[in-house]
């Protein structure tokens, strides 16, 4: 039974929210006694609840019998609740007082005949009153429940489960189950581990509370022989090689892990394979784990925290690949400083590598594919790096990123741009054009290998990473080195061999240009039909045809992009065609075997650029209409397109449809038409 106020309000807030009401009572009845707007029925009211409230024992009825009094007031429903409170309160710590006493009874016994129907239902108790007091703030009741658990767990749970763990240890050494010599002579053998296993098993998820690794405390037993197995081996072995540890555990893993999971699992007693699978694996990385902090923590030698930190790289990404293990990674031992240092460690060693490859200009040719070759080692290297999904890493790997891959292909592109191998002694227009080819042909290869890179998964993720923090919207963190790359290849090098080869043509050319003879070419056959004449390629241009072989050659042997070779060669072609038409055929006179020549020579020209057979250029397409119009010359069924009346009508469907002409303009058949008429074509 509550006597006064104060016995009531345990909670300080609760304290404070009724002393307000009580004050805002005292507070009505002075300013009463001072105001004349109040009368003396009102100031006795509230005299009267106020006298009530403090002077007399409260109780359920009592608050009862004042609402009835004075009516469903705020001050008697807060009452009505912190008196529901207080009797909860009580029967709680009555009912914790039960439970200890009932722990303390079964620890002064000696656990004897100690069913686990039993424990588990002090278990459930806890449990339950532990769960009703998630929002209060009575710290009393919390810390008395708190106190009784402890005992639970410690005093009771803990004195049942370590004889069960100690003995279960002994027997799983005994049986030697993880080894080859395990062949159980019946099932009965099996189920016995099986029963030990779960029993601890269930007992140990008794447990309250957050720790987690007392509820498995079954798994570490059944880890135990690998534990001893490992102590044995490497404790004492400070020779040994550190991967040989990490051997060790992939074959431990590799011979009992499904041995495990068959003799260990009991669905119906929560114990699934699943579970089998992922704590036997993640006890027995707990020596591991041990001895690598030891390392990490001691080590002073870099190069050894390197190896370490590979090995870890490897065995996490072997796990993870070739045991599905999905549980805390041994890289996250490894903190942040370790990392760091392992990050300019790597970008060192790649840099040294990066500086051999570039150091001589004259291997520029191979300096691509070694290059490439390069990228492709640490790539690999760092591939188990890349592949862990352990998101303090993210950082490192956009660094590694960075500092590796995207500044080391800059500064490779820089390289390439720069680089010039001839000697002046020795420097002429057909050595520059190859150096320029080499050049294309190296940033077109490392270009290609950005793109594979920039569509690995690995890249992806870092892709949306940097995207969603930095507010971006990038493709992909290689989109800017690849554009640079692009950039290079298609508006500076592609374009200066196109124009180094022009220009080298043009200047072989100029004898040809010269000739004037075009209206006076004379092709004697023994044959009465003009289509059956064969005509051999103009003596001046013989050396020309053989140096854009030659500069073709150069192309077609290089590694560049297919396209771009393509492009290159397109363009070449355009200008031929230009000093076909510009340089010859618009100043020039022709009879009919001066344009069978002038063909022959352009079309032997165009063979030498080894454009495959099905290619269209619209140049070129364009020169052989405009030879078909001016043929019409020659075709006695076709003077009626050239007469300057026709061509002044304009309108030229029929002359397109006679001769299949698709691309000339309109202004280009004129053209043609009035070389026709003017007396050009002769």
């Amino acid at each position: 039974m509550l006597r006064d106020i104060n016995d009531l309000l345990e909670i300080s807030s609760r304290i404070n929210q009724i002393t307000k009401e009580r004050d805002e009572l005292s507070r009505k009845v002075q300013n009463a006694n001072g105001s004349q707007s109040i009368d003396n029925g009102e100031l006795e009211k509230y005299r009267g609840i106020l006298d009530d409230i403090t002077s007399q024992e409260l109780s359920q009825e009592n608050i009862e019998e004042l609402k009835g009094k004075y009516g469903n007031l705020q001050v008697f429903i807060e009452l009505e609740t912190l008196i529901n409170e207080k009797v909860k309160s009580e029967l709680n710590l009555s009912e914790l007082d039960k439970i200890d006493d009932i722990i303390n009874t079964l620890i002064i016994d000696g656990f004897v005949d100690v069913e686990y129907e039993r424990i588990e239902d002090l278990n459930q108790q806890l449990l339950k009153i532990k769960s009703s007091l998630e929002n209060s703030n009575n710290e009393l009741e919390k810390n008395r429940t708190e106190s009784v658990i402890i005992n639970f767990n410690d005093s009771l749970l803990a004195n049942i489960i370590n004889p069960l763990k100690e003995e279960f240890d002994g027997v799983l050494l005994e049986s030697k189950w993880d080894t080859k010599e395990f062949v159980p002579a019946s099932t009965m053998e099996i189920l016995k581990l099986r029963k030990m296993s779960t029993n601890l098993y269930k007992y140990a998820q008794l447990y309250i509370g957050k720790d987690i690794e007392r509820r498995l405390v079954s798994f570490d037993s059944i880890a135990h022989n690998f534990k001893v197995r490992f102590t044995f081996h490497f404790h004492e072995s400070s020779q040994m090689k550190m991967e040989t540890y990490f051997e060790f555990l992939n074959y431990y893993i590799s011979e009992n892990l499904y041995k495990c999971i068959n003799i260990f699992y009991d669905t119906p007693n929560g114990i699934s394979p699943q579970l089998v699978h992922e704590q036997f694996i993640n006890h027995i990385l707990q020596p591991i784990r041990e001895k690598i902090n030891v390392s990490l923590s001691s080590e002073k030698d870099l190069r050894t925290v390197v190896r370490l930190i590979s090995q870890i790289l490897a065995t996490d990404k072997n796990l993870c690949n070739n045991f599905q293990y999905q549980g805390v990674s041994l890289a996250s031992l490894v903190n942040a400083n370790i990392w760091e240092n392992w990050v300019k460690y790597r970008v060192e060693v790649t840099n040294k590598q990066f500086d051999v490859i570039t150091e001589n200009p004259k291997l520029l040719k191979n300096s691509s594919n070694d290059f490439i070759t390069l990228l492709n080692k640490v790539l690999e290297y760092l591939g188990p790096f890349y592949e862990l999904d352990y998101q303090p890493l993210e950082t490192f790997k956009l660094q590694t990123c960075s500092q590796i891959f995207l500044n080391l292909s800059s500064k490779y592109l820089e390289y390439v741009l720069v680089t010039d191998y001839l000697g002046d002694e020795s420097r002429n227009k057909e050595d520059e054009l190859v150096q320029t080819i080499t050049k294309l042909e190296c940033l077109s290869q490392v270009s290609r290998k950005l793109k594979e890179i920039s569509k690995r998964v690995t890249f992806i993720r870092l892709t949306d990473t940097v995207n969603q923090s930095e507010s971006q919207n990038f493709t992909s963190i290689y989109q800017n080195t690849i554009h640079d790359y692009e950039k290079n290849i298609n508006d500076d090098i592609r374009a200066s061999i196109i124009h180094r080869i022009q220009k080298m043509i043009k200047e072989s050319l100029k004898n040809y240009f010269k000739i004037s003879s075009w209206s006076s070419t004379n092709i004697t056959s023994g044959s009465g039909s003009i289509e059956d004449i064969s005509i051999s390629t103009s003596s001046e241009l013989v050396n020309s045809v053989r140096l854009l072989t030659r500069l073709i050659h150069y192309l077609d042997t290089s590694e560049i992009q297919t396209n771009i070779i393509l492009s290159i060669k397109h363009e070449i072609l355009n200008r031929l065609v230009t000093y076909f038409i510009e340089s010859i055929l618009k100043l020039n006179k022709f009879n009919q075997f001066g344009l069978l020549q002038f063909e022959q020579d352009y079309n032997t020209l165009k063979e030498s650029i080894n454009l495959p057979q099905d290619t269209i250029n619209y140049d070129d397409k364009l020169l052989n209409e405009t030879l078909k119009i001016l043929r019409l010359k020659y075709d006695s069924n076709a003077s009626n397109f050239i007469t300057k009346q026709y061509i002044k009508n304009s309108n030229f469907n029929d002359l397109k449809a006679y001769l299949s002409l698709s691309i000339l303009k309109d202004t280009d058949i004129v053209d043609a038409l009035y070389r026709i008429t003017y007396g050009n074509i002769i």
